[in-house]
């Protein structure tokens, strides 16, 4: 005996109410989103920091040394020599750490989880009869933040 599938829509279902408990729990799944949101922010702007400290003297050590050397008096070798090592080190330190692609990806992390509590609390403000199913936005939210915080850098 072969069993017929249909393609027919489901009309017995019921929809979940939106009731308060349900808007607790995406209340509080927002300020998850707005706390990780922010917590990304002052990482991207520590990476910033920590990129413009370790760069800017790589770039203008050299640029200043090589145009002050020919005025150099003979016996400041040591200063070109410790200008350039200090130079390679914080060029080194920079590229090593890559606060650079910390940045970005702390800046990225922030505007997503942003996006996701921006998307609960535009579902929250309207009425509750023009909102979408609950199971269906509930199930959405959720795995989004899951993935969120499974692909998100280290804080």
């Amino acid at each position: 005996m072969e069993e017929k599938l249909s393609s027919s829509p489901d009309t017995s279902r019921d929809e979940i109410p939106w009731e308060n408990r349900e808007e607790r729990f995406l209340e509080a799944l927002r300020e998850e989103c707005i706390h990780a949101n922010n917590c990304h922010d002052i990482a991207a702007h520590s990476a910033k920091c920590k990129y413009t400290v370790s760069q800017l003297p790589a770039i203008i050590l050299p640029l200043a040394i090589s145009t002050i050397q020919p005025y150099l008096v003979k016996g400041y070798e040591p200063v070109n020599s410790f200008a350039m090592l200090t130079s390679s080190v914080l060029a080194g330190c920079c590229t090593f750490f890559n606060f650079g692609k910390k940045m970005q990806q702390h800046n990225e992390f922030a505007a997503r989880y942003r996006e996701l509590a921006d998307t609960v609390t535009t579902e929250l403000a309207k009425p509750r009869k023009y909102r979408v199913q609950l199971d269906v936005f509930m199930e959405r939210c959720t795995t989004k933040k899951t993935q969120l915080d499974r692909e998100a850098p280290m804080l």
